[in-house]
């Protein structure tokens, strides 16, 4: 999963972890992710600015639990 499906998802999806993300099922803020884990970027000192866009740090996780694939059919 980790070093075949998920990365031809991502070139599939041109880079756009969000859409990788839903297709894996860890699109969901409240919940922790199966396969991918997101930070949230903070602006560089001096450059926020109010109303934009959340900008996101994807990471595929170290290890998968072992009911991570229960949801797939």
């Amino acid at each position: 999963m980790r070093h075949k499906v998920i990365p031809l998802l991502a070139e599939y999806f041109y880079e756009d972890w969000g859409k990788v993300a839903l297709v894996l099922g860890d699109a969901d803020v409240d919940t922790p992710g199966r396969f991918l884990d997101r930070t949230e970027l903070k602006p560089p000192a001096g450059l926020a600015f109010e109303g934009g866009d959340a900008r996101w740090r994807w990471t595929v996780r170290p290890e998968f639990a072992s009911d991570a694939y229960a949801d797939f059919q």
